[in-house]
């Protein structure tokens, strides 16, 4: 059960969410250590999971605190029943439990971050970030007129028009207070049952329509900066930031040393984390395994 109003403090701390099932745990690490690796003040890290999973990252806290870093870190289970008949391709729950966050909060400010990323500069920098009135901080910003013809209703129906910014959900700095007095979380499930079903980035355009466009600051790029994945495109330097790995195949995909543009950067931070046999033993887990075949069609990116 979420919290309605829960204690806000405003405590040193920073608080840092992900959300995690079996088949991220192994970048969600990844993730986690290197924006502790990076960070210049104490951190409280929660893992949220769907309630109808195993219990992901169980021994994370016992690894990460063998690298001394000054963080805490707590499971939450999240009941996402509302967002059950928004299926996504993969059949996974796990996008939407991004929506819940502010309500497990304990600080006046909860970053929320997805787990196929590296911290490549001190999230402290992002916590202190100054987005004024602002209710919610987001990366990107594409037309909504570009989205897919299944969104625009949804988008339309929520006072968006197609030269309204459309914005990512990767990355999020929430105003906690702002976010439950204004009730987004039901408002989030409102979208849902209107049109779920017809959604491609549920989760993403759902919080594009309860969100009006002066509740929104963009993020500069340095926070959201994702490699091309076609071999054939160029691959700029990255600024110091997060690095986020959008689309499929990822790097620690099977045959992602072969093919990925930003192997390396991510294979850097997964050796830094203690994880110096995944290029093999990627090969024989099973949950990568089960992945692969789940994303087969998309591996033919890697041939463009």
């Amino acid at each position: 059960m979420t919290r309605s109003n829960p204690t806000i403090s405003f405590d040193p701390v920073i608080q840092v969410c992900f959300a995690v099932d079996k088949f991220t745990e192994q970048c969600g690490y990844v993730a986690v250590h290197s924006m502790l690796k990076h960070a210049s003040a104490p951190v409280s890290v929660m893992i949220l999971y769907d309630s109808r999973e195993k219990l992901p990252g169980a021994d994370w806290s016992r690894k990460l605190k063998g690298f001394g870093f000054d963080f805490e870190l707590r499971h939450q289970m999240v009941d996402v029943t509302a967002f059950r008949h928004c299926k996504d391709f993969f059949n996974s729950y796990t996008n939407y439990l991004r929506v819940y966050a502010p309500d497990y909060a304990e600080s006046d400010r909860i970053i929320y971050s997805d787990v196929d990323v590296v911290f490549t500069a001190d999230i402290a920098d992002l916590h202190s970030l100054n987005i004024g009135r602002a209710m919610i901080a987001l990366p990107g910003g594409v037309a909504c007129g570009t989205r897919g013809e299944k969104e625009k209703p949804a988008l339309r129906a929520y006072g968006k028009n197609d030269k309204d910014l459309y914005f990512g959900s990767g990355l999020a700095v929430i105003n906690v207070a702002a976010y439950l007095q204004a009730a987004k979380l039901q408002a989030c499930k409102d979208v849902a049952s209107r049109f779920g079903p017809s959604l491609i980035y549920h989760e993403q355009t759902i919080w594009n329509c309860v969100f009006h466009s002066n509740e929104i600051f963009r993020l500069d790029e340095m926070w959201c900066q994702s490699p091309p994945l076609k071999k054939s495109e160029t691959c700029k330097p990255f600024l110091p930031g997060i690095v986020h790995y959008a689309g499929s195949p990822k790097p620690w995909d099977l045959l992602g040393e072969y093919f990925h543009h930003s192997y390396k950067i991510w294979r850097d931070a997964a050796i830094s984390a203690g994880m110096k046999n995944q290029t093999v033993t990627k090969y024989f887990d099973v949950c990568t395994l089960q992945r692969a075949v789940r994303i087969k069609n998309q591996y033919r990116v890697w041939l463009q």
